[in-house]
């Protein structure tokens, strides 16, 4: 009965390079026989970065078992090659371990406990979006309560140089919040969840960035506004998503997108520093081409620090409404957002036209259209 090794949904030429650092080349020069056994190393190597439900001690001793019964008279040296890059992967495995252990340390000095969370299951959860691509488990996701958790943890990212991975409803399908490097920890906005105030006279709604979207658009409904990020995700994404990516919906032909109805919103810096990023007198309707939207960034003692300029005829894409990611967010601060507010239209009759009011967002606020 041929031996069963585990089934790794990547191809042999990306597996043994990414886990064992053997190129492609050098791999396709091996004999059948050693190639098979490089990649079948790999593919259980593989399982301990990818699985926090497998005992590495397992692993290793069945990976040592295989190299143990390799026949390096008949094989040559390639046996002894898988082994040195079979030791490489354990020292930065090991390293990586000792590394989490003391980051987890570090946290809950300033952290509730539970908010520092280790188990497989939400490792496992967090570690992709509604891509399901997978690439790196983190090393803990972490539920800030507050903001000054928020500034801490980006303060000891920068000492102890790890990546931090901000996480909303993880609904996305651009990979946003999918941890990429080894060493990486996702920051999960599920506690910023505070509808702070709807102002129906100046047609605002001012929330927290971890609100979800349908949770925002019922509470502007239940004031008789329309809340006009509408995107199919919205059971699930959060207003700080929607910022990331831009979200938009079938409003958006309309109103325009997510950056189309910001007023202003606060976040905090890869530094630690909060900035609040506040729209120039907004116009209350989406961007026109022939119109130019001025956002400033305000540093934490109240001066402009920068003020960013967004055309109207380079923001879509020609003959499209939704607005081009690429050339918006190149110029805007996106990152750690705390809070937002957007304005809110109120929903329009059969016999009246859409009002034209976008949603607009401000600091530790959030506006609805």
């Amino acid at each position: 009965m041929p031996e069963r090794t585990p089934h790794i949904s990547l191809p042999s030429e990306r597996l043994v390079p990414r886990v064992l650092d053997i190129s492609p080349e050098e791999l396709e020069s091996w004999p059948e026989d050693a190639k098979n056994l490089a990649v079948s190393v790999a593919a259980e190597l593989f399982l301990v970065r990818s699985n926090p439900f497998i005992n590495p001690s397992d692993v290793k001793a069945s990976v040592e078992k295989r190299l143990s019964e390799a026949n390096p008279k008949a094989w040559g040296e390639y046996p002894r090659t898988i082994r040195k890059a079979a030791k490489a992967f354990w020292d930065v495995f090991e390293a990586d371990g000792r590394f989490r252990d003391n980051l987890v340390e570090r946290l809950r000095q300033f952290m509730p406990t539970a908010d520092v969370v280790t188990a497989p299951h939400a490792l496992i959860a967090c570690a992709t979006d509604a891509t399901d691509l997978r690439l790196e488990l983190p090393l803990c996701m972490l539920m800030p309560e507050t903001h000054d958790h928020i500034r801490q943890i980006l303060r000891l990212a920068n000492e102890l140089e790890f990546a931090v991975i901000p996480r909303g409803g993880g609904s996305g399908l651009t990979g946003g919040a999918i941890p990429i490097p080894r060493r990486s920890v996702i920051l999960s906005l599920a506690k910023f969840r505070k509808i702070i105030a709807i102002d129906t006279q100046a047609l605002t709604l001012t929330a927290q960035a971890g609100v979800i979207t349908l949770t925002a658009i019922k509470a502007a409904e239940a004031k008789g506004l329309l809340f006009t990020v509408d995107p199919a995700s919205k059971s699930a994404s959060s207003l700080g998503g929607n910022i990331s990516e831009n979200a938009g919906g079938p409003f958006a032909f309309e109103y325009g997108t997510t950056l189309d109805n910001l007023i202003s919103y606060k976040m905090v810096e890869a530094s630690g520093e909060i900035i609040e990023v506040r729209r120039v007198d907004h116009p209350r309707h989406k961007i026109r081409p022939d119109e130019t939207a001025v956002f400033e960034v305000i540093d934490e003692s109240g001066a402009v620090r920068d003020v960013v300029k967004l055309p109207g005829d380079q923001i879509r894409a020609k003959n499209w409404a939704r607005t081009s990611p690429t050339s918006i967010w190149a110029a805007c601060p996106a990152c750690r957002r705390k809070a937002w507010t957007a304005s809110l239209p109120r929903p329009a009759s059969p016999s009246i036209p859409f009002p034209s009011i976008p949603a607009r967002c401000a600091s530790s606020s959030s506006a609805a259209p």
